[in-house]
């Protein structure tokens, strides 16, 4: 994850009368921000149960931040009428652009009445599952999203990562991709991928820890928590990987401060035609959880090569059976916009065209007789659950970061770099005086002085040498260990 604003007000004038008809019907839906109630989300306003009716959003453009203030009048003039006809009260993101603010659309949602969950992660800066390391880069990525977000009251919650850990794609990667291969027999590789399952998820449990710390500090409550895979322990092959329903445990379990707030689960267990009961496993596979859990991503269709029509049929579920009723909180569908996996309700074209399988007609209406219904608070609310025994790594505590002052002696630009993120930019050298540039690393953490494009080592410093205020210098043969100074 990696990666701060000054806000404005904008006066949100849309073009469709349509619009604006269906903006005032809705603008009383808003009910202020989102917290928790043991194991129900809740309006804090009025302390009324919430049940998500959302749509995952993200633009085949993956560059593109779609509630981004750069995008507000195609959001406003294509997304939000489309949002509308689907009845939805929240849009989920998988990443945001922090270079720009997000004013506009952020306003438009909460005058709509939809909450937006934050991915946290970007595609530079997150918790890279084959490789896990808890960076200062990510963890300031963290905080940098809250800052940019916290002020807008409509943040359904923050998602601090999408299906890390993945214990299908992780044996795969140490059978038949890591190189050299850290095992060879079955029962050896099975070890290794289970320790990196470990390794994310301790990872992912910090950085809710850390990003909860932050919001506090602020004075928020917003929910933090992870959007999961759907894996059962006991449907994974070979045996012996740890499922998601394990990890999940691992995350609502502790103490109030490190577990996550909510569980997203990316669940496809229904599909089209399917039994009404399609959500009851997961239903009794969270009961024990003291936490809301919902589905971050639902909505199968089949072979996405040659995919059925969804009726989404299922939705009314989650409002009116008991066991769901007291155990999830709602679901968001899977996907706004069609990709080349065949899940989407529209295509992304000048005129939003609904695709021929997405069901986005029979969504909203399901959500649009949802939105009705009121929902009774869960039966029990557990207080604690335990840790799962084979699976409770420790939670790693945050490296100390410290500011020290690199003086660059070389005629070009280089970089300054922990665990392969980049942290700082030194300007070249100019007549012999050296740049100076302070920069925030982390205390343990190897710091390196590289030359980038093709990141040759000038020079480093080992974990656990520097203190705060120290200087670094390069004046030294390149390859060699740097110069320092108190």
């Amino acid at each position: 994850m990696n990666t701060q604003y000054t806000r404005y007000a904008f006066i949100i004038t849309l073009a469709s009368s349509a619009i604006l008809a269906a903006t005032t019907a809705l603008a009383a839906d808003f009910r202020g921000p989102i917290a928790t109630q043991g194991k129900a989300l809740i309006t804090a306003s009025d302390q009324a149960r919430f049940i998500v009716r959302g749509v995952a959003l993200a633009s085949n453009n993956h560059n593109k931040d779609l509630l981004g203030d750069s995008e507000h009048d195609y959001f406003a003039q294509k997304i939000l009428p489309r949002l509308l006809e689907l009845n939805v009260n929240a849009v989920r993101v998988y990443s945001v652009d922090l270079s720009q603010g997000h004013d506009a659309t952020m306003n438009l949602l909460k005058q709509n009445g939809i909450y937006a969950l934050i991915g946290m992660a970007s595609e530079q800066v997150n918790v890279n599952r084959v490789d896990p390391n808890y960076s200062i880069t990510l963890r300031e990525r963290i905080t940098d999203v809250i800052d940019a977000f916290s002020g807008y009251e409509n943040i359904l919650g923050y998602s601090v990562g999408n299906e890390v850990v993945f214990p299908g794609n992780i044996y795969d990667y140490v059978t038949n991709i890591e190189s050299p291969p850290e095992c060879s027999t079955q029962r050896e590789c099975i070890e290794r991928a289970v320790n990196l399952e470990k390794h994310d998820a301790s990872v992912i449990k910090a950085v809710i820890r850390d990003a909860k710390a932050h919001l506090q500090s602020k004075g928020l409550s917003t929910p933090v928590g992870v959007a999961m895979q759907d894996s059962p322990e006991a449907s994974l092959t070979p045996p012996g990987l740890i499922g998601t329903d394990v990890v999940a445990q691992y995350y609502a379990c502790g103490i109030a401060s490190e577990r996550a707030d909510y569980i997203g689960l990316n669940s496809y267990r229904y599909v089209p035609g399917g039994p009404m009961s399609s959500y009851d496993g997961i239903a009794q596979e969270v009961a024990a959880f003291p936490i809301p859990v919902y589905l971050t991503e639902s909505g199968a269709v089949g072979n996405s090569n040659n995919p059925t029509t969804r009726d989404w049929k299922i939705v009314g579920q989650n409002y009116t059976r008991s066991l769901l009723i007291d155990n999830l909180s709602g679901e968001v569908g899977y996907e706004f916009f069609n990709e080349p996996n065949n899940f989407g309700l529209y295509t992304e074209d000048a005129g939003l065209t609904e695709t021929p399988w997405g069901g986005a007609q029979a969504l909203g209406s399901e959500f649009a007789q949802a939105s009705t219904m009121s929902v009774p608070m869960p039966s029990a609310n557990p207080a604690t659950v335990d840790c799962p025994t084979n699976f409770n790594p420790v939670v790693p505590e945050p490296g100390e970061s410290i500011q020290i002052t690199v003086k660059n002696y070389a005629d070009m630009r280089l970089k300054v770099v922990q665990n392969g993120s980049p942290l700082a930019t030194l300007d070249d050298a100019i007549d012999g005086t050296p740049s100076v540039t302070a920069v925030r690393v982390h205390q343990s953490e190897e710091v390196f002085i590289l030359n980038p494009p093709n990141w040759d080592l000038v020079c480093n410093v080992a974990a656990g040498t520097l203190e705060d205020g120290w200087i670094v210098l390069n004046n030294v043969e390149w390859g060699n260990s740097c110069t320092t100074s108190r």
